[in-house]
Formats: structure tokens, sequence, C-alpha cells
């Protein structure tokens, strides 16, 4: 299939769900095209301009399979509005540029409706990652735009995914083609036998005491007065976090001297993290967001093995068997005490739920999901691509 992906999130911002699924698709001999849903920033920009490797500049090639990633690049003095027009009616030309006829769509965000439109999709498959008005930072205006579009998609699309239970409820009230597709983990990448063969982070090669470690986005979705009153209740264990700090004031956490922030880590080295992390945990508040999140960096502490304990979100429901569920400082300091007294408690089990639900499990569903996508808008009569819009 060619299969044309839009994105969430730029592709170049971090490594997740996005990449181990296009990658996956990719190598099994899919053409796959990812659009970027933000202009590229200055110095991407920039490199991409200088060097362009096809005539539509922004549209550069991911590594040796047929996978390419089209990043907007904005025109300078031109108003907000019309460099969005302009994107939106770039992505006929890119999809020429590389031979795309009548591809699958595959939207991550509701607000990307626009460009999906003009791309001469032969079925439409929408994919939530995250339940997108119950971010904080989001106006009400926006929410309701956002809303509208998600509304209307689900009207709309073959296929409807979701990443959680709670999701997954939702949209099957309204869309009967409704599914649940939950993140997966690399099981290789983390690997309990490669981690004993790696270095340790150099950030993380002078902590002393048991080390209790997160990695991921450090928000508003992060319970700081649970993370606060914990590091003050054990100064000898060191909480070891590593992510971008967005949305929140990090010097209360800075200000307790056994939590370190690390800031970003790419993706390659978080290896090298894990292997000083002795426990995992996820202290997220309960909200309307975290609820119905399906958090990638819980599959990914189970590949290592390690004990992990986490709040009890409506998301992870499936991970309830092999993942130590806490509320509250005592909750969380019991869960977390008793996995570093005895860290081979559970390890088959982690490892074993890990090798059921890797990214090569969660892409052969993916890859039948839009298959059937493609045979309900053919048996539904559809032309071979909806109409462009000019």
């Amino acid at each position: 299939m060619d299969i044309v992906c839009f994105g969430q999130q730029n592709w170049d911002v971090c490594w997740t769900a996005k990449q181990q699924l296009m990658t996956r698709l990719a190598e099994r001999g899919h053409r796959v095209l990812y659009v970027d849903p933000m202009p590229a920033e200055p110095e991407s920009a920039a490199r991409l301009a200088r060097a362009p490797e096809y005539g539509v500049p922004g549209l550069h090639r991911i590594g040796p399979r047929d996978l390419w990633v089209y990043s907007y690049l904005r025109v300078q003095g031109l108003r907000w509005r019309l460099n969005r027009l302009r994107f939106h009616r770039m992505v006929p030309r890119v999809l020429a540029e590389i031979g795309f006829h009548a591809p699958v769509g595959l939207c991550l965000h509701p607000m990307q409706l626009p460009v999906m439109e003009r791309a001469g999709c032969r079925a439409w498959v929408y994919y939530a990652v995250d339940e997108y008005t119950a971010y904080g930072e989001t106006p009400e205006w926006e929410r309701r735009i956002i809303r509208d579009q998600e509304n209307s998609i689900l009207e709309r699309a073959e296929l409807v995914l979701a990443v959680s239970p709670r999701l997954h409820e939702r949209f099957a009230r309204t869309n009967p083609e409704s599914h649940l597709l939950e993140n997966g983990s690399d099981a290789e990448h983390y690997h309990p036998d490669r981690l004993d063969r790696i270095a340790v982070h150099p950030a993380m090669a002078d902590l002393s005491g048991p080390v209790v470690g997160l990695f991921g986005q450090i928000d508003d979705r992060i319970d700081q007065d649970l993370v606060v009153e914990l590091a003050r209740r054990h100064p000898d264990w060191t909480f070891a976090m590593a992510g971008r700090v967005r949305g929140i004031d990090p010097a209360r956490l800075e200000a307790e001297p056994n939590i370190r922030l690390l800031g970003f880590q790419p993706y390659e080295v978080l290896p090298n993290f894990a292997k000083a992390v002795d426990a995992w945990w996820l202290p997220y508040v309960q909200s309307e967001l975290t609820n119905a999140c399906n958090p990638l960096k819980l599959f990914e502490y189970l590949a290592t093995g390690k004990p992990v304990v986490a709040t009890p979100l409506d998301g992870i429901r499936s991970t309830r068997d092999y993942v130590d569920l806490a509320s509250g400082v005592d909750g969380f300091d019991a869960a977390l005490t008793a996995g570093l007294a005895d860290p081979g408690k559970g390890r088959a089990e982690r490892l074993a739920a890990t090798a059921a639900n890797d990214w090569y499990d969660r892409v052969d569903r993916l890859e039948a999901f839009l298959e059937r996508a493609a045979a309900i808008a053919a048996a539904r009569g559809r032309p071979e691509a909806r109409a462009l819009i000019s």
C-alpha cells in the first residue's frame, strides 16, 4: 500500500509510536509518507532548504526503505493563515513527486483533517493517541475546534483506532468500525541482556543508593506533590527524571537534592539511562487526560524487566497483572520499597508481557486495519480516490 500518515507531532521531536509503526510498515514493503503537522523548526528548515532531495522543498527520505517525511518550510513574511493554506495545498504536490496514487490516509490528530482532505486518499483511518481536548494549556475555543474536527473524522472515516479503552468506548458510540490499538514496546532495545552489555549513561554514573527512574515528558500529568514528598521520605534514594519539562515550573523538583532532572535524552541512549535504574515509576495525577492515555513509557519500562509502579489509570488496564498499581504517597512508598527489596519478583511475567506486546505485534494489527479500511471503502463503492480539493 501507499500510506500517508498525518502526524500529531513533527517527526524529529522525539522517537515515539509514530516512528516505531511507520518504519516497520516501510520495512514490510509499504511506501509511507509522514506529514509533519507543524512547519519545520528554523534549524531543520535551513538544512532542508540547503540540500533539497526532491522537487518539493522539505520532502526528504528516511533510511533505505520507502519512507519519506514532509516538513513544510514556512515562507517568511507570509501571514500564519496563508502559510497554513499553502501547506495544505502542497500535499498533493508532495504525493505527485514521489508517485503516490490513491493512498490510504492515517490521521493522528483531528487538526490534520484539512490536509488529509486534499490528499486524494481512497480510505481514511483515524488513530487517536491522546485525548486532545484535555491538555490544560489548550484554550476553550481551540478545544471546540478540535472536538468538531474529531467528530467529523469519526463520522467519515472507514475505520477508527484508539490507543486506550476510554477513547475506544467513546469512539464506538459514533463509528461501529472502532478498535483498540495500544502502544507497544521495543523488546530488543531495552532487553536486560543488552543493558548488561552497555555502559551507564554518564549523567547517571555518580548516583548513589537505589535509583527510581522515569523518562518521558515532565509536565502537569506528573504529581509533583507526590514526587517531592517521597523524595523527602527517602533521602538515600535518587529520583532520576529524563525528559523535556513543559508547562510546569521545575523549581520545586530541582530544590530536592535527590531529584535529578536530566533533560531530554535521545531514544538511542535511553537504554544507557535504564541500566542505572533499579525501579521505575509513573506518578501521574488522575485526570481526564491521563485516564485516556496509554503511556508508551510504561511498556518501555516493562521491557527492562525491572519493577514498575504506576498510578491506577484507566488506560493501563491491560498491564495490571505485571505493574504494581499505587495511590498516594503511602501507596507508592510501599510498592517501590517492595520492588527495590525484591527486584526479581515478577520479572519473568514482565518480560513475557513485553514479548507479547512488542511493536511487531502492533504493526501486524495496524497493517490489517489499514487493509480492512481499504476494503470497506471499496465495498461502499467509493471511487479509487476521494476527489482532490483545490
